[in-house]
């Protein structure tokens, strides 16, 4: 596990963008951005199926899954 502070936007999406998966681990996330950004990137998403994640990630049973 990689734990980032201080880095550049750019620098950050190309982590994200080259990561196999996000996984969002709070429970209760109310919009969650991380969650977003992830999928914005093409990255799959691991989030509980509370709060944010329920509204922006697209479960493996429907039509072009953004995660589980």
């Amino acid at each position: 596990m990689s734990r980032f502070s201080a880095i550049s936007r750019s620098r950050s999406c190309a982590i994200t963008c080259s990561a196999p998966a996000c996984s969002c681990s709070l429970p209760e996330e109310d919009f969650g951005i991380s969650v977003v950004e992830a999928q914005a990137c093409g990255t799959p998403v691991i989030a509980y199926g509370k709060g944010g994640a329920l509204e922006t990630v697209v479960s493996l049973t429907e039509e072009q899954p953004t995660g589980m």
